[in-house]
């Protein structure tokens, strides 16, 4: 197998790296740049021990931590947190919802604003679910509060492009098409 790998590289005109993923080296940002350009906004993310990201989000103006969950459809926050970001009163919808742990009821809010590393967002509601076993292990790693998670909606929404290696991920503020910003400085 590796022979024939090491021909195809030689065919093909490519070096083998003497490693699998050269990690750590400090390098320009090209993806970033070309994002950038395109009009994406990088928000930085924490990654925990776990391998988990976590982001700094602002929910109805007060400050929270989500952790990203690419497997997630919806944001959601936790049932007991809601109150303490306004989100209160009666809840608009109702929908059930199934993940790794089983399936329970969960409660849709409206919300005025939801922003991602200072990256507004065009979001307006959000779900609201006991995501108990998940704040409390994330939150011990975390060293602080986990609130929340962003899912697959808000991630949609704003054209997402994670970068693992760089602990970022890039999201689209505008509600278009990706396309160079003329004059825009990364």
């Amino acid at each position: 197998m590796r022979k024939a790998l090491l021909l195809a590289f030689i065919v093909s005109g490519c070096a083998i790296p003497s490693s699998p993923v050269e990690t750590g080296a400090a390098r320009p940002a090209p993806v970033a740049a070309a994002l950038c350009r395109l009009g994406f906004r990088a928000v930085p993310l924490r990654t925990l021990a776990s391998g988990h990201h976590i982001v700094d989000v602002e929910l109805n103006g007060r400050p929270a931590t989500f952790v990203l969950d690419t497997g997630a459809s919806a944001t959601i926050i936790h049932t007991p947190e809601a109150a303490n970001f306004g989100i209160t009163g009666e809840a608009i919808g109702s929908r059930g919802a199934i993940g790794l742990g089983g399936g329970q009821p969960a409660s849709q809010y409206r919300i005025d604003s939801f922003a991602i590393g200072g990256v507004p967002t065009r979001q307006r509601r959000i779900s609201a679910l006991n995501l108990a076993q998940v704040t409390s292990a994330l939150s011990a790693l975390a060293g602080a509060p986990v609130h929340g998670i962003i899912g697959q909606d808000v991630m949609n929404e704003h054209r997402a492009i994670i970068d693992v290696r760089a602990a970022a991920v890039h999201l689209m503020e505008a509600d278009s098409d990706p396309a160079p910003v003329r004059g825009r400085r990364c």
